[in-house]
């Protein structure tokens, strides 16, 4: 785990709240951050690999974050706002169940697909088990994952109704598709996952229609 000059952050819901050119500085920190662990792990990363990339001083971090430690939580909260927004954005209402269910399967998969969900949860495990990180870290994190996991439960609802396997729908929905994240970085790319993306939409969407059809049948 990279060393932080202070084992609590100071964090104002990311930092100071400037405009214009200061939220562009912020930015350009979390950028450098999440590149950095990208390209070098979080171990190879470090505050001054950070700050040489996104062009500041480390004082600009002491202002816009607090400490560096902060700065790692600013990837984190980043990465969980995409997924929420991307969440937020399925629409549910209109839609056949293959719809539905397609939807759900792209918007998972473009973000656990995604590079950048690598440096997330390298990032977020990393925070939660390292003993130098301050309990507010933690607590921020835990937030975090429960806000999205409310999403996602809504989701779940919305798609199966008060079906008894709602949760265990949600988990193989996160098992699968996080799986193939992880086989497509392990293969570098090689396999796009496509042909077994829409197997697995097929399946899911056809289960989905027997649970609609025990709980409003005809």
């Amino acid at each position: 785990m990279p060393a932080r000059p202070d084992p609590e952050p100071r964090p104002r819901r990311g930092g100071h709240q400037g405009g214009g050119r200061g939220d562009a500085t912020r930015d350009r920190i979390i950028d450098a951050a999440e590149a950095c662990i990208a390209e070098f792990g979080l171990n190879g990363t470090n505050s001054t690999e950070v700050v040489r990339r996104a062009g500041v001083t480390f004082g600009a971090i002491q202002y816009h974050f607090g400490t560096y430690e902060a700065v790692l939580l600013a990837v984190v909260e980043r990465a969980a706002g995409r997924l929420r927004a991307m969440l937020e954005a399925v629409q549910m209402s209109g839609r056949s169940v293959r719809e539905q269910v397609t939807d759900i399967v792209d918007v998972m998969w473009s973000y656990y697909g995604d590079p950048q969900y690598q440096v997330y949860i390298e990032l977020s495990m990393s925070l939660r088990r390292d003993p130098a990180t301050s309990r507010r870290t933690v607590e921020i994190i835990k937030d975090i994952d429960d806000r999205s996991e409310r999403l996602w439960h809504d989701l779940a609802v919305t798609l199966l109704g008060t079906d008894d396997d709602e949760a265990a729908i949600q988990r193989l929905l996160f098992a699968t598709l996080r799986g193939m994240g992880v086989s497509r970085w392990l293969s570098e790319g090689r396999f796009d996952f496509d042909r077994e993306r829409q197997i697995f939409a097929d399946l899911l969407a056809g289960y989905v229609a027997q649970v609609r059809a025990r709980q409003h049948p005809t």
